[in-house]
């Protein structure tokens, strides 16, 4: 029988003195810093490291960002596993994205002596030991219905790496790092005699040209819907899908009604609807009165909190042709909660039901996905 939430969970939080064992880690260890990552992320944890008295000694990326002679801040970036003697060996926290840190996460080079992650992006929302104890019932209601152990895995690090309130061991969220996000072996095309995405949240077009290059691996074709509101990622995405030629564009926020909403643009893909008066006013549709006649055989969500209402704008869709879902769980403190039940509403209908899978893809807070897969 498996484990209940209950029996993992305490009523405290020990996640600031995890943070501490590890700075002290790293001033004790006698052993030379390196950032691996040359982005602002990189940037913004030196800074955090020095505002905890540890000093980088260097910087050093994968060979397809590294350039000869490049410094950041005044230290040099070396091309990861080039390390110079004096650097060798070194403790390394890592600050970037790629698949090149699932790499390093499962065979660290020789030099490297210990792995570290200071998440120091901004929280999207604060969860607490106290909020898990309100809602555990709730969480394990999810908890129960994943189908493998990776799911449950991520589901308490998860947990953990919000709120520090894990009492069994678990790895850190950034350990179970699985570098395909949305394509991957759950996702099997061959599964549906048509193949059509809807990609929500479609941004410049990067899903939809990595689904399309998933499909041609297994030698099928098939189309994208991609649906982006923010005009200037709008303008970029259309480029996009000319060259890509399978993608049909809209430029609409999806919801469960049609109706004019304002939407604040953000920063690259961080721009979100508004319940307030604020930012530029855009159209939103329901997926199911555009699509509905169309073949799907995923759909994809990355809506920055909006994931709810849209699922309930494609019941239709959802229910009649139960295409695998790939949606983002990490915007709000009660996404686990309240998108499985969701989906859970709109599989009626049918005699399939979906199967829960959960899967993190970043070694920060951000991008854990939860995949529906139909059984």
């Amino acid at each position: 029988m498996m484990d209940r939430l209950s029996d993992h969970i305490s009523e405290t939080s020990h996640k600031d003195v995890l943070i501490e064992d590890q700075l002290k880690e790293l001033r004790g260890g006698g052993l030379p810093v390196v950032i691996f990552g040359g982005g602002s992320n990189a940037k913004a944890v030196e800074r955090f490291l020095s505002r905890n008295s540890i000093s980088t000694a260097a910087f050093c990326e994968s060979p397809y960002y590294f350039s000869q002679g490049k410094r950041i801040n005044g230290k040099p970036v070396y091309k990861y596993g080039t390390l110079p003697k004096d650097l060798s060996p070194c403790n390394m926290v890592l600050a970037a994205s790629g698949k090149s840190i699932r790499e390093i996460i499962e065979e660290p080079s020789e030099n490297i002596r210990s792995l570290y992650v200071f998440d120091v992006t901004t929280p999207l929302f604060s969860m607490t030991a106290q909020w898990v104890k309100q809602h555990v019932h709730e969480l394990d209601a999810t908890y129960q219905m994943l189908q493998d152990e990776e799911s449950r895995e991520v589901f308490l690090s998860f947990i953990e790496d919000k709120a520090g309130c894990v009492t069994k061991s678990v790895k850190p969220l950034w350990k179970l790092w699985t570098s395909d996000q949305y394509f991957n072996d759950l996702y099997d095309p061959k599964a549906y005699q048509e193949q059509g995405l809807i990609d929500c949240g479609a941004w410049i077009g990067d899903t939809a040209e990595q689904y399309l290059d998933f499909l041609r691996e297994q030698k099928v074709s098939g189309r994208v819907y991609a649906f982006e509101p923010d005009p200037d990622n709008y303008r970029k995405l259309e480029n996009n899908a000319k060259r890509l030629e399978a993608v049909q564009c809209f430029p609409y926020a999806v919801g469960d009604e049609r109706k004019r909403i304002f939407f604040t643009i953000g920063k690259g893909s961080q721009s979100r609807c508004q319940k307030e008066n604020s930012g530029i006013e855009v159209q939103m549709v329901t997926v199911d009165e555009l699509l509905s006649n169309k073949n799907i055989s995923m759909i994809k969500m990355d809506l920055e909190g909006a994931e709810a209402a849209a699922l309930r704008g494609m019941r239709k869709i959802i229910s009649e042709q139960m295409p695998m879902l790939a949606i983002c769980v990490y915007h709000k403190v009660d996404d686990l909660i309240t998108i499985p039940q969701c989906i859970l509403k709109l599989q009626t209908g049918r005699d399939k039901r979906y199967k829960f899978y959960l899967r993190h893809h970043s070694c920060t807070a951000y991008e854990t996905v939860l995949y529906a897969v139909p059984e």
